[in-house]
C-alpha cells in the first residue's frame, strides 16, 4: 500500500493555502448525524470512526488480490 494510507495526518492545498488535516485514508470519523440503519448488524453503526489495523499492509501484501479477477 502507498505510504499515504499509513500517515495519521496529511497536508492538503486549499484555496487558503496548505492545511494539515486528519488523513481520511488512515481513519475516518463518522458524522454524528449519519444514518445508522445503513449498516445493520455488523457493529459499524456503533463505531465513532474507522480504524486501520496495524497489520493491514502486511495482510494486503500476503493476500492474493487478483484471485477471481475477471480479464
Amino acid at each position: 500500500m502507498p505510504d499515504v494510507v499509513s500517515e495519521e495526518r496529511i497536508t492538503i492545498t486549499t484555496a487558503n493555502g496548505d492545511e494539515e488535516i486528519d488523513n481520511p485514508l488512515f481513519t475516518f470519523r463518522y458524522q454524528p448525524s449519519r444514518d445508522t440503519t445503513l449498516f445493520p448488524g455488523n457493529g459499524v453503526q456503533d463505531s465513532a470512526q474507522t480504524v486501520r489495523a496495524a497489520t493491514a499492509n502486511s495482510d494486503l501484501g500476503n493476500a492474493n488480490l487478483m484471485k477471481g479477477a475477471v480479464g
